[in-house]
This record gives structure tokens, C-alpha cells and sequence, in this order.
């Protein structure tokens, strides 16, 4: 799983075996548009789970993983530029409710009065965490 963060410096890719955070590195070309040149690992934490949905929290300061070990984990992600690359994201939650593997997580809107995340997965539950 692949997401954009919503400022668009930052990619975050789930794997067999890790949640990665990619910094990107934009080159300005000369006609003022830039283009992504590359990126680096800036953050990572292992997982127990392959990981089947991915997406950040509309601030980019959390970002929510579904697995296939029925868990959600909730990574900071609003400290990552001070991490060394390749270092451990801290785990700020571990959500656990389904019976089947997490196929989709997704924030509320920042318009909403108190933030939410919703997942779904395969037990054909929709949890809404506070």
C-alpha cells in the first residue's frame, strides 16, 4: 500500500515486513514546475503483518496502518525529520477489534468536531475509532 501525504514531501509505503517513510527530493526545473528526482528512507518500523491499507492523518502528523495480523497501528509521523535515516517510528496506538485482516483505514475530515478513524476489513466489519 502507497500513500501521498497530503503536503506532498512525503511518501509512505507498506510492505510484507515494514511501514517506510519516504522523503522526497524535488528539483526545480526552469520552467518553475519541479519534479521528483528520488526520495529516502527517512523512517521505518518492522511489522508482524503484511500491510494492506495506508493513510495519513489530514494534519500529516499520524499516519494509520491496516495488517493482515487484524491489528491498526497509529506511527508518528509528525517528528520524522528529526529521525536519522531508517530509524524506528514510534507506535502511538495498537488498535485491535477485527477478526480478519485490515484492508482499509481512513481519517475523518479535519471539518469534523472530534477526529476519527474508520477501518474495514475482511470479518466485513467498519470499526470508528475516537
Amino acid at each position: 500500500s502507497v500513500a501521498w501525504s497530503h503536503k506532498g514531501d512525503r511518501i509512505a509505503s507498506g510492505s510484507c515486513d515494514a511501514v517506510r517513510l519516504w522523503k522526497l527530493t524535488r528539483k526545480r526545473k526552469q520552467n518553475k514546475q519541479s519534479e521528483i528526482t528520488g526520495g529516502d528512507v527517512v523512517g521505518c518500523v518492522e511489522e508482524t503483518g503484511v500491510i494492506w491499507a495506508i493513510c495519513w492523518s489530514e494534519d500529516d502528523s499520524c499516519l494509520a496502518c491496516g495488517s493482515s495480523d487484524n491489528t491498526i497501528r497509529i506511527l508518528d509521523s509528525k517528528h520524522i525529520d528529526n529521525y536519522d535515516t531508517n530509524a524506528n517510528m514510534k507506535t502511538l496506538r495498537r488498535l485491535e477489534a477485527h477478526h480478519g485482516v485490515v484492508r482499509s483505514v481512513t481519517f475523518s475530515p479535519r471539518s469534523a468536531a472530534k477526529r476519527y478513524l474508520a477501518s474495514g476489513g475482511d470479518d466485513s466489519l467498519v470499526v470508528i475509532w475516537e
